[in-house]
């Protein structure tokens, strides 16, 4: 088992977790919600820990492609591009590609001129000139772009005390006109998410939430963020769902929906979206009749329902005490395949409420990328992906201060796939980059990096991670491609910085801009091989036999492990939250068997997972104290 031993920001709680690997690092100290200094929690959470199915064996070195296609195709000063999940800001067909992006150059938080910065690359052809300007006459924000098969591109963004605004060109960026999605009854909507589909493909399908309180608007239906569908299927100019709240989405079942905290698709008649948050249950709604009618899966259900954590603590089982849960963090992804199956994916991290009065902690250090199809229906998601180890050594060495908060994410995170004609799936996600060093006194953070993973089987096996965007001085963030694969590479969009972090929304260790100062970001295309994807292979060894006995058990376990050699056997227990209550590293001699025995007297009734990780191959097995 690959551990980390560090403190990490949380909402309110700085936190020591151990996790997938040892980071080298110096605690870094969080705020509070109100900016206060919160007391240190030491906190262990082992590290295949999580207590999902790994379906994508360990990775002990990664490649890194070196694209001569990238290009620089635009730029902004305002880095935010989604406070979650990444929005549908590429879209393909034909040879032709269109990418947006919100831009603004005024080097400040107001920025004035914000809105959709657009460009297109020709088929055969090259990208136009950066763009000067955004496309809408009026401030926006957000976009998110769609095409159908009559030609037009959409593009959905958001403005003050407005509908979400629509923008409507052909395929290529020529003159564009200009209107807003019906109203829904609140005084503004935000964070829209489009895509196309239908039986014709001139459906739109958009996905929007009212203004939260927080942000000055009210609460809706009784929810803050009220989730909005709507539906236009004549290209755009008429929506004959306008105000339609999702099914199973209520006042008594959720608090209500978060920025950007969900993801769209569409293909003919299928319709798909899923959300997710840290306090909430990740599921997904799906509709085989163009939106007309929907179903609700949960994915992975939240223990607490409308968890309020200024009223209570994580205590799963009953007892009193706080527990660690899993959840999951905001950053969705979705795909509905070419025989209309649904894939999802989402970042995870573990949360810990012991006070009641206190915010919420969060193990910002979580590092798995988790993934669920339908075909997978009620047995929850597995991990594929966590951050690369790219040295090979099982430890992930990261600078002194670790890396800048995007939000409330997890370390493997921003998920967001495309699929070709014969159903190979591609992955793009961010993760750190070890062995990366801004540099700055004082403030000294890795970069994060762009990384793609493939499955040629619909899911049931991955590829290795592929680094495909950031280099040792420079971060590639908020990742987006084209969910439709156009001949043999995966359009990717991505933004460039040459500072870890981002200047909208500082980290809060150091407060305003005094690490990230405002400046310029560039956005990049690139078209990624498939095949340099799916064909990146595990270098891995073989697991250990090991054996667990008795079982169940009062007392002593014993454990017998058979080891291939001369090796570091990593071992730890853990009960089914995570929490770990045994850690210990040995070395083996040789071949042969290795024993050793630990008492779980003081242990509470219940099932555990014993972990043995030798040089890299992991195994796990269940037990249960009686």
């Amino acid at each position: 088992m690959r551990k980390i031993l560090l403190t990490v920001m949380a909402l309110g709680t700085a936190i020591s977790v151990q996790a997938q690997l040892k980071i080298q690092s110096k605690p870094i100290v969080g705020t509070s919600k109100a900016q206060l200094l919160s007391p240190i929690i030491t906190v262990d959470v082992a590290g295949n820990e999580i207590p999902l199915q790994s379906i994508n064996p360990s990775v002990v070195a990664t490649p890194k492609l070196s694209s001569p296609l990238a290009t620089s195709i635009g730029n902004t000063t305002y880095d935010l591009q989604t406070n979650a999940a990444v929005c549908n800001r590429v879209v393909n067909g034909g040879g032709h590609v269109s990418a947006t992006w919100t831009r603004s150059v005024t080097n400040d938080l107001a920025a004035s001129d914000r809105g959709t910065g657009y460009n297109h690359k020709m088929s055969g052809g090259s990208w136009g000139p950066a763009p000067s300007a955004r496309i809408e006459p009026v401030r926006t924000g957000w976009p998110s772009i769609a095409r159908t098969a009559a030609g037009t591109e959409h593009v959905i963004s958001h403005i003050s005390n407005q509908p979400l605004y629509l923008a409507s060109s052909p395929t290529g960026g020529g003159s564009w006109t200009f209107g807003s999605l019906p109203s829904v009854g609140a005084p503004e909507v935000l964070w829209g998410r489009l895509a196309a589909g239908g039986s014709n493909g001139n459906s739109l399908h958009a996905l929007m939430i009212t203004l939260p309180t927080g942000n000055g608007g009210a609460l809706v239906n009784g929810l803050n963020g009220c989730p909005i569908y709507q539906r236009s299927q004549d290209n755009g100019a008429t929506w004959d769902i306008t105000n339609q709240v999702p099914v199973g989405v209520d006042d008594q079942t959720y608090n209500g929906w978060s920025a950007d905290a969900y993801a769209i698709d569409a293909r003919g008649s299928t319709v798909a979206f899923t959300h997710g948050q840290i306090t909430e249950d990740w599921a997904m709604w799906k509709s085989t009749d163009n939106g007309d009618t929907w179903t609700k899966t949960i994915i992975w259900d939240f223990p607490f329902t409308k968890y309020d954590d200024t009223q209570s603590i994580t205590d799963v089982d009953g007892d009193g005490i706080a527990d660690t849960v899993l959840t999951v963090d905001h950053k969705v992804a979705i795909l509905i395949d070419n025989n209309g199956m649904v894939h999802c994916w989402v970042g995870a991290v573990f949360i810990l409420d012991a006070d009641v009065a206190g915010p919420l902690g969060l193990f910002l250090s979580t590092d798995a990328l988790l993934y669920w199809n339908e075909s997978m229906g009620s047995n929850g998601p597995v991990v594929i992906a966590e951050t690369p180890d790219i040295d090979g050594d099982g430890v992930l060495n990261f600078a002194m201060d670790y890396i800048p908060r995007y939000g409330n994410g997890g370390q493997c995170t921003q998920p967001h796939a495309a699929i070709d004609a014969s159903g190979t799936m591609i992955v793009s996600f961010m993760a750190p980059l070890e062995n990366s060093t801004s540099g700055n006194t004082g403030y000294d953070y890795s970069y994060r990096s762009l990384w793609m993973i493939g499955s040629t089987d619909g899911g049931n096996t991955w590829s290795a991670p592929l680094q495909v965007a950031g280099s040792d001085f420079d971060e590639a963030a908020f990742g987006a491609v084209a969910r439709d694969i156009d001949g043999n590479c995966v359009d990717l969009v991505y933004m460039y910085d040459g500072l870890p972090g981002i200047a909208v929304q500082p980290p809060g260790n150091p407060p305003n801009q005094a690490f990230h100062p405002f400046g310029n970001n560039d956005i990049i295309h690139d078209c990624i091989p498939v095949t340099s994807v799916v064909g990146i292979k595990d270098v891995q060894t073989q697991p250990a036999s090991v054996s667990v006995h008795p079982n169940p058990v009062s007392e002593m376990l014993n454990v017998s492990v058979n080891a291939n050699g001369a090796q570091k056997i990593n071992i730890s227990i853990t009960d089914i939250t995570g929490k770990v209550m045994y850690y210990d590293a040995m070395n083996t001699a040789g071949t042969g068997l290795f024993n050793f025995s630990h008492s779980v007297k003081n242990f509470a009734k219940g099932m555990y997972l014993l972990n043995i990780n030798a040089d890299g191959a992991v195994s796990t097995s269940k037990f249960v104290v009686q």
